[in-house]
This record gives structure tokens, C-alpha cells and sequence, in this order.
């Protein structure tokens, strides 16, 4: 089963509430507001009702949203109550990308300002959920580009304006080593997947964009497995360095973004949807590049080196494909209105 979390006091199963005494009652789950997060001390706020908390009044019980976007929730007399209902809206992510469904539109290319640039700096951090670039400088040196220095965007591609690089993180399976990507396209998973986020740059922070629906623009990359990713080898060398839980590490020789992403950076599939993780807020313009990277298996199997929290290994942290509903996935065309001139090309990968 892809993504879905199975704690020892609560079982998911899709309309369904269990109790740890053993008893069942069954319910039909009714999800009054979409993305509403669930506040931790009233229950009878939970968007996915009713429940037997919130039937008795029970004012004081505890309410959690978890990683998978299913509810849960703790009584006063500490039993458990769950349901496998995902009640976060109807424009979740990620999804299977149907090829033959995907509907071919005109758009211009990424702009990207920035990616091609000398980095100074590059700091992962374990999360305790992933792997994650926490902070990225950019050389100021005489010698630089013209772009280092400034900061990090991406434009065109249908975007409305430009977005500024905040992070990037990767998604991985260790249990279904083949099924690790949290995007699939025609129903086909992938080992890994990376994901380059972007605020819009009108927005001041992270936590302001959060709000917007225009607020975030995603572009994910597939791994499959292959050769060893040259590009890749510092990042995957630091994990030994970060196995615990909130460690961090400068990554020796940092690599420029645009060596992270594929050749072709003209070729990918956009939608719109949400975050893949809490509080999986549906203001992402998802940007997935058609053509996947390679990891060697010696690669993939690094991120078992990353504990979390709990000194656990983080095997598993991509969540289950999402229902499309009547969202349109749009498959990128050759636009006559070119961003030729303004286009950084990505760097030469035998240099």
C-alpha cells in the first residue's frame, strides 16, 4: 500500500471508525471543511464527522492530522477513533499522470535565474521526515555569473509571475524500493522523486504564501534506477553525516541547481494541486519534468542511513496518489512566443 500509516492503537479503513476496545461502528464521513486543520483541543471541530467524541461533547479530546492526511482522534477515556477518509479538499496531490489524457497546451519555457549559478553554501538538514536543503547561498565572487548573487527564481511556463526558490527535499520508499516517487505516470511508480519549492515572490514568506492560492509553484523529478548520478554525489556523500534527526551539514563542493534537474528542462506536465504534506494546503502549481534522472542502487539505498525523530530509519515518507476528480493535466507545447534569449540552458553534465 503506498503511503498510508498504520499506527499500533488505529487501523484506516475507509469509512470506518475502530475503537482499541474492539468494537465498530460504522459512519459515513462527512467532510464539512476542506482543508480546515484540526485543532488539537476540540474534537467536535474536526471536519470529518460525526464520531464518537464529538457525538459525547467531549471537549477535551485530542485531535491529529496524520502524515497520510487521514484524522484520528483520542477521547477523554483514551480510546482511539479513526477514519481513511483524507479530508483535505478535492485538489490533492500527488496524482497519475495518464499520458494519453494529458492535454497538450502552449506554453513558454521555464525561466530559470539563478539555478545555472555558482553555489557557496549548500546545507542539508534530516528533517526527521527527508532530506532537505535548508539553506542555499550563491557565490558573490568577481569570477561569478551574472546571476550569483541575486536570488534564486523561476518564471514563464503559464505561471502567474515569478517564483523564488525556498527549498528542495526528496520523497523515497524503502519497502516498495520501486514505488518510492510519490507522482506515477501511467500508473508506473519510481524509486525516488526530488521537489524544487517555490514561493511566489509577492509574497514575503513561506507562511504567507501558505495562505494564497497562487502561493507555491513545485517542480518534481522522477529517479529511476540506473547509473551512479554524478551530480547527486555530494548530496547522497552528507546523509552520513545527518543520520540523526534535526543534524545538519554543509555539502562539500555543492553542486549548481541546474545540474540537479534533467537535460530537458522544456519537456513536463503541469496541474494544479497541494502539498504532499501537512497541512497539504491546494495552492501548488506542480511542475513535473517528463524526463527522469538516474540513481545508482547504491544511491537509492542512502536515504536508509536517515533516522527519525525516534532514532527510527525513515523508510517510507511518500503519500498515496490522490483522486484527479475534474482537475486537467496540460503536457507542455512549443510556444511561438519563445523565452529563447531569457533562458538560462542548463550546464553541460560532461564538463
Amino acid at each position: 500500500m503506498r503511503g498510508m500509516l498504520v499506527s499500533k492503537e488505529t487501523r484506516f479503513v475507509t469509512a470506518t471508525v475502530f475503537e482499541t476496545s474492539g468494537q465498530t461502528e460504522i459512519v459515513t464521513i462527512n467532510c464539512l471543511n476542506p482543508g480546515e486543520r484540526v485543532p488539537q483541543n476540540m474534537c467536535a471541530r474536526n471536519p470529518c464527522v460525526p464520531n464518537p467524541c464529538t457525538r459525547n461533547g467531549d471537549k477535551n479530546a485530542k485531535c491529529t492530522v496524520e502524515d497520510s492526511g487521514s484524522y484520528s482522534c483520542q477521547c477523554s477515556n483514551n480510546k482511539f477513533f479513526s477514519n481513511g477518509i483524507t479530508c483535505v479538499g478535492n485538489q490533492q496531490s500527488p496524482v497519475d499522470i495518464k499520458t494519453a489524457d494529458a492535454i497538450g497546451k502552449e506554453m513558454t519555457d521555464l525561466v530559470f535565474t539563478g539555478y545555472d549559478s555558482d553555489i557557496n553554501e549548500l546545507i542539508i538538514t534530516n528533517t526527521g521526515k527527508t532530506a532537505q536543503a535548508t539553506s542555499v547561498t550563491l557565490s558573490t565572487k568577481a569570477t561569478a555569473k551574472e546571476a550569483d548573487g541575486k536570488k534564486i527564481t523561476i518564471g514563464g511556463a503559464d505561471l502567474d509571475g515569478t517564483y523564488e526558490f525556498e527549498q528542495f527535499h526528496f520523497h523515497w520508499n524503502l519497502v516498495d524500493t520501486a514505488d518510492g516517487s510519490e507522482h506515477t505516470i501511467d500508473g508506473k511508480g519510481f524509486p525516488s522523486e526530488i521537489h524544487f519549492v517555490h514561493r511566489n515572490s509577492k509574497y514575503s514568506s513561506v507562511t504567507e504564501a501558505l495562505k494564497k492560492r497562487d502561493g507555491l509553484a513545485v517542480i518534481a523529478v522522477l529517479f529511476e534506477k540506473g547509473a551512479e548520478n554524478e551530480n547527486y554525489m555530494e548530496i547522497f556523500e552528507s546523509f552520513q553525516r545527518i543520520k540523526k534527526a534535526k543534524a545538519e551539514t554543509p555539502v562539500e563542493d555543492p553542486p549548481s541547481l541546474m545540474s540537479l534537474l534533467p537535460d530537458d528542462t522544456t519537456k513536463f506536465y503541469r496541474y494544479k494541486g497541494s502539498l504532499t504534506t501537512k497541512p497539504f494546503t491546494e495552492n501548488v502549481e506542480w511542475i513535473v519534468m517528463e524526463e527522469p534522472l538516474e540513481l545508482s542502487e547504491a544511491q537509492l539505498a542512502k536515504f536508509g542511513q536517515l533516522k527519525d525523530s525516534e532514532g527510527n530509519s525513515i523508510t517510507a515518507n511518500d503519500r498515496e496518489i490522490q483522486p484527479l476528480r475534474d482537475r486537467d493535466i496540460f503536457k507542455r507545447k512549443a510556444s511561438k512566443y519563445s523565452t529563447k534569449d531569457t533562458f538560462l540552458q542548463p550546464q553541460n553534465r560532461s564538463d
